[in-house]
């Protein structure tokens, strides 16, 4: 049985002992993590870029308002913070989709970690990572 692991650290990637010795596989996979990487972070500088346009914009607003100024302040942060985690959300579920399509290339399934227990309990810590699984494992 071959099973996979790459989550979002290119660098993170666990071969199954019994697959060691199938190195094309390996490259494969590291590859497809790093790209997926490479793509989250070009993602991520677009938002920010987005964000800092944003700001310029509120900071006018601030010198109309001057009284209102340190409770705007607060409020932006706050916008920013949501902003952050919804990006977060996004990576990952494109993390999954280009994983999966990753496993069918390979000839393999695909499901996550959580629907696996057996395969959930190597990962210690549990590591947000895609799992594929050869077979109808899970």
């Amino acid at each position: 049985m071959k099973i996979f692991f790459f989550g979002r650290d290119p660098n993170y990637l666990y071969i199954h002992p019994s697959n060691r010795h199938n190195k094309h596989h390996a490259a494969a996979a590291a590859a497809a993590a790093a790209e997926a990487a490479a793509a989250a972070a070009a993602e991520a500088a677009q938002q920010q870029q987005h964000q800092q346009h944003q700001r310029h914009q509120q900071q006018q607003h601030h010198q109309q308002h001057h009284q209102q100024q340190h409770h705007h302040h607060r409020h932006q942060q706050q916008q920013q913070q949501q902003q952050q985690q919804q990006q977060q959300q996004q990576q990952q579920q494109q993390q999954q989709i280009s994983d999966s399509l990753f496993c069918k290339k390979e000839g393999m399934d695909f499901c996550c970690s959580n629907s696996a227990p057996p395969v959930a309990q190597l990962l210690q810590p549990p590591h947000p990572a895609a799992v594929c699984i050869e077979g109808s494992f899970c």
